[in-house]
């Protein structure tokens, strides 16, 4: 998340889920690359994950602006700069994960390779966002998945949600 760095407690509940979703995954023997903020850690039952940090101006999150709130993306902002080594290094691994509820990945989708996989933790709290999950859930439905089946009734999805509960 864009929003600070991991360990900062500002990401909430992405964070935990993140974390929880790492574990799953090395025990499953998945080799993990995170792109996170600068400062961010793991904790150490994740030490086989190898860490790429980023530098740059936290995004505002989505949850403190306004239903009608223009996208903003701050000068050196930190978002674009995650998905610059997120894309290069996408390019080697089989799927790119995005946990940020945030515009620019989810605009990206249908425009870049790798398949970037999102899942969405909050409910609709922007007319943008839910416009663009909307859309993609259009062109793309299997690159989305949800917390609950009402987080995701927040948003008009052309198919069935995906759900991933918290816990995996």
């Amino acid at each position: 998340t864009p929003i600070g760095y991991l360990g900062s407690g500002k990401g909430g509940g992405v964070e935990l889920t993140m974390v929880s979703l790492i574990k799953g995954l090395l025990s499953l023997g998945h080799k993990i690359i995170l792109v996170a903020p600068e400062g961010s850690s793991l904790p150490q039952d994740c030490i086989n994950v190898e860490i790429k940090h980023v530098s740059g101006t936290d995004q505002l999150s989505w949850q403190h602006q306004s239903n009608d709130a223009d996208v903003k993306i701050p000068v050196d902002g930190l978002l674009p700069k995650l998905w610059e080594v997120a894309l290069d290094l996408g390019k080697r691994a089989d799927a790119v994960l995005n946990f940020s509820y945030d515009w620019l990945p989810i605009w990206i989708s249908n425009y870049v390779e790798p398949e970037i996989f999102h899942l969405i933790s909050m409910g609709g709290v922007s007319e943008i966002m839910r416009r663009l999950i909307k859309d993609l859930s259009q062109s793309e439905p299997h690159r989305l998945a949800f917390h609950t089946y009402r987080q995701a009734a927040d948003y008009e999805l052309e198919i069935h949600p995906e759900i991933v509960g918290n816990g995996f």
